[in-house]
């Protein structure tokens, strides 16, 4: 447990002394949700796996229908 508390004593040590870590220019920012915050990733990439699905099903009878 000491371990925890002498890494987390370096990095801030770290950061007081060089700032914040510098990002590669092209990295993007991750983009989340308000449904992502509120029922989490895993629940709202099942939800639009969902969309998905069903999109592509009123797609195909669409198609079937002209």
């Amino acid at each position: 447990m000491i371990e925890a508390f002498t890494k987390a004593q370096l990095e801030r040590d770290n950061y007081m002394v060089n700032g914040p870590p510098q990002r590669e220019v092209g990295e993007p920012i991750p983009k989340i949700s308000l449904g992502d915050m509120l029922v989490g990733s895993k629940v709202m990439d099942y939800m639009r796996k969902q969309q998905d699905i069903i999109k592509a099903a009123e797609e195909r009878a669409e198609g079937k229908r002209k």
